[in-house]
This record gives C-alpha cells, structure tokens and sequence, in this order.
C-alpha cells in the first residue's frame, strides 16, 4: 500500500473583541456565567460609561506637616479652608506648599468628626474628638466653646438638624443637642438605650429626608448604634413629646468605625458589615435583601474579607466624589497603609 500523504495544517487565529470592563471588578459570580463587560482583576482603572480610565497620579498639596494626617476637615464660610489634623495639631492646609505653624496644639488625638454650621454670629466648623471638647473655627478663629450639662470632652460625632447641633457621647446611648441656633451652652440628652432592642452605644447620628407617608417632604433624625439599628425621630422640639416623636425603629448592618455614613440627596450611604447601601432601601428591606441592592454587592465577598481582616482598624471612611463619579471606600490595612 501506498502511504497517504500527510498535509499540514495550518493553525489559524480567531479574532474576538473583548469589551472594555465597564461593568467593573466582579468577585460575585462564576468565572461560566461573568458578563464580559466585567473583570476579575481591576486595579488602577475605573470603569466609566463606555469606557476605562487608568488612575492619574498624584501632586503634594499642602506639606511640612509630621506623623500621619488623620483627619481633613473643610470650612464653607465665606472664606472657605481646608485643614489638616496630624501629630497633635490642626493646621491650615488651604494653600499648596508648606504649612506655616499648627493654629491648634495639644490635641490627644487626631481623629474628628465635624460638620459646618451658621447662626446669626458667624459661619462655623464645629468639630469633636471625644478628648478635647467642642472645638470650633468661626472664620477667623479657633475656639473652644463651653458646653454645660454632659462632659464635653466625651463627645464623639456631632451634626446638624433643624437649627440645632447635636452630639454623641462615646460609650454610652445618649445623644445631647444644643439650644436653636446655638454652638454652645447648656447641653440636653435623650437616651436611646430603652429604644434599641439590641444594645450597644451610640456610633452616629444622621439626618435624612425623604417622603412622609404622602404629605410631603420632611426632615428627620436618626440615631444608630454600634449593633446596627436605627431610631428615627421626626419633629422639631426635642424637649417635647408633642413635637418630637419616634417614627420607627430598624436593624440594620453593623456599621464599620466612626466615618461610616454620608449624606447623598436626601439619603444616606452607609458603610457596614452588608457593604454600602441605601439607608431608605435597608429601611425597607430585609438585610439579606438590601446586600443585594447594595453598591458594593458585585464585590461582597472581598469586602466581607476585608472587613473581617481589618475591621477593627481605624481609617474606614465613605466618600462620595461627584466630580469623578465614584464612591470611594477607605480600607485601613495597617496604621500607615490603605487601600481604596
């Protein structure tokens, strides 16, 4: 028999196009059933609407300053700042270049919750540590306000509600608010403790609005605590219980450090054990049902990773950048290093 000629074959490549990761980073799904808009590696690039974008570089802004900066805090008076809270001190970080000398020494520690404030005397930033009491910038100069009635070196978070600045008192239940209109004086509590049903302390106080059941918009305050549940009021005098009622009481995830929450429109984003969602949503929904809507639900195993590695760290923070149209999450990795 004659051997049959063998012919070769010529390997051929198939051109496929593969779609830019718009739909972004996917720790969620199977590798079988992922959408091709979505990756499993995603570092340095965001994914925009039909495209990505490599993360730009950075430029020192304000510099000169010693030990880590952990705090930034930004004044919206007429003439707005920006400071920087590090080694003990604040100072003026508003103009690049190196800062001139702290505004503010002797601190305990770095780490302030604040919020920005105007009454008829000035334009104020009002911050607190739970160590150094009220301390507050007016648009000229920083002060130390007097608060009577609770120690005010053990207040924690502060906000603003219905012309009133409140407070949280560390390791306890209790959220203290001010006279309308005032930055200082004597200090009036409400306790939360005999409203949540499963303890803890007080973690934040936030202050959303929304719909109130078809009469229009309203303005409400919502105290949580360290276990995840809300208590929310709505009214207007808080010494009153004819003006000032409790509207509900919800579970929600445990909340992730001190700057877990931020106010977007109406609505708060919350950082929690569940990721980042919604309040309104998770007020309405059962908690597995609000991790599925959360933002950070395509990456809830690596958040649940991350959360249960470094946790306790302090560093976790929310942010919301419109400008770049993201959210962005803080994650402490150790006390000099964060991911984001």
């Amino acid at each position: 028999m004659i051997p049959r000629r063998q012919v070769p074959r010529v390997a051929r490549g198939v051109a496929r196009q593969i779609p830019a990761p718009v739909g972004g980073l996917n720790a969620r799904d199977s590798v079988a059933s992922m959408p091709g808009s979505d990756a499993l590696i995603l570092d340095n690039i965001f994914p925009e609407r039909s495209w990505v974008e490599v993360r730009k570089g950075y430029t020192s802004h304000a510099t000169g300053m010693t030990g880590a900066v952990e705090t930034l805090m930004d004044y919206n008076g007429p003439t707005p700042k920006l400071f920087a809270v590090a080694n003990g001190s604040i100072f003026d970080a508003s103009s690049a270049g190196a800062v001139g000398a702290a505004a503010v020494t002797g601190l305990t520690n770095n780490r302030f919750q604040f919020t920005n404030f105007t009454n008829a005397a000035a334009s104020w930033l009002i911050c607190v540590n739970g160590a150094d009491g009220v301390r507050t910038w007016d648009g000229s100069a920083w002060a130390t306000q007097t608060i009577t009635g609770v120690t005010a070196a053990n207040l924690f978070c502060v906000t603003t509600w219905k012309r009133r600045v409140w407070f949280g008192e560390q390791d306890t239940s209790k959220a203290w608010y001010l006279p309308t209109d005032a930055v200082s004086g004597a200090a009036n509590s409400i306790n939360l403790g005999a409203v949540w049903r499963y303890g803890g302390t007080i973690a934040g106080i936030v202050a959303p609005s929304f719909e109130n059941f078809g009469t229009g918009l309203d303005d409400y305050i919502g105290f949580i605590s360290t276990r995840g549940e809300l208590a929310l009021y709505r009214g207007t005098d808080p010494a009153s219980a004819n003006t000032f009622t409790l509207q509900g009481v919800f579970r929600l995830g445990a909340p992730i450090g001190r700057r877990f929450y931020v106010q977007t429109g109406g609505d708060i984003a919350l950082l929690n054990v569940d990721g980042v969602v919604s309040l309104t949503e998770a007020m309405q929904l059962d908690r597995s049902v609000s991790q599925k809507s959360a933002v950070t639900d395509k990456i809830t195993r690596l958040f649940t990773d991350a959360v249960q590695l470094y946790g306790s760290n302090f560093g976790w923070q929310l942010t919301v950048y419109p400008e770049g149209h993201r959210v962005i999450v803080n994650v402490p990795i150790s006390s000099t290093v964060a991911v984001q």
